[in-house]
C-alpha cells in the first residue's frame, strides 16, 4: 500500500512540476552539489560509495533551483542505486561555450544498448538496484522534461557491466554570460 501510494504521489507531482513553468536564477553549481551530497551522505555510507567531485567554484548555472535540486538528486539516486557497495562516483563539470556541463559517472552495473533506446521519453520497466533498491521508473522522463523546460539537454553514455554517465547540460549564468561578453569585447 504504501509503494502504491509513493508511485501515485510520484505520478502527481510528475504532472504538476510538467505544468510549472521554469524560474531560472544563477546558482553555483558546486554549493548546488555539495548541498544535495550532504542530502544524500546516509545514502552513500550505505554502500560505503567514494565520492569525487570536480566542480569549479567559479561555475554557475541559470536554471530554475528547484528544478535542478529535483533533475541531480534524482541522477544521483540512480548513480547510488546501481553502484556496487565500496564503489565510487564522480561528479565533474565544465563549461563549453554557454553551457556548462555536469557530469554524473558511476562504475556500477551500467545499461544495455537496447534498453538505452528512447530511455529519456517512456517510463522504463524499474530494475533493482545492487542493494535491492527500488524504483518507480519514471524518474528520468521526468528529469528529461525539466532538463528541457530549463534549456538544456541530457545525455547518456553506458556500457553494461561498466557503469554510466550521464551528462547535463545546461545554460551558463547571465553573470557568466555577462563576463564573456565584456571580455571577448
Amino acid at each position: 500500500n504504501l509503494d502504491s501510494t509513493l508511485v501515485e504521489l510520484l505520478n502527481w507531482s510528475s504532472t504538476s512540476l510538467r505544468r510549472s513553468q521554469a524560474e531560472p536564477k544563477d546558482i553555483k553549481l558546486i554549493e548546488a552539489i555539495d548541498h544535495l551530497c550532504l542530502f544524500l551522505k546516509s545514502q552513500f555510507e550505505n554502500k560505503n560509495l567514494q565520492i569525487l567531485t570536480d566542480i569549479p567554484s567559479d561555475l554557475s548555472v541559470f536554471a530554475d533551483p528547484d528544478h535542478l535540486n529535483i533533475i541531480v538528486r534524482n541522477l544521483l539516486n540512480n548513480a547510488i542505486k546501481f553502484s556496487h557497495n565500496e564503489g565510487k562516483i564522480v561528479l565533474s563539470a565544465s563549461q563549453e561555450n554557454d553551457q556548462i556541463r555536469l557530469k554524473i559517472q558511476d562504475y556500477g552495473i551500467g545499461i544495455s544498448t537496447e534498453k538505452m533506446k528512447n530511455f529519456f521519453e517512456t517510463i522504463q520497466t524499474p530494475n533493482l538496484g545492487t542493494a535491492g533498491e527500488k524504483g518507480t521508473g519514471f524518474g528520468l522522463v521526468l528529469v528529461n522534461d525539466l532538463i528541457q523546460q530549463n534549456n538544456g539537454h541530457i545525455t547518456l553514455k553506458s556500457k553494461l557491466g561498466e557503469g554510466s554517465t550521464f551528462i547535463l547540460s545546461l545554460p551558463k549564468s547571465k553573470e557568466l554570460q555577462q563576463t564573456s561578453v565584456l571580455v571577448t569585447s
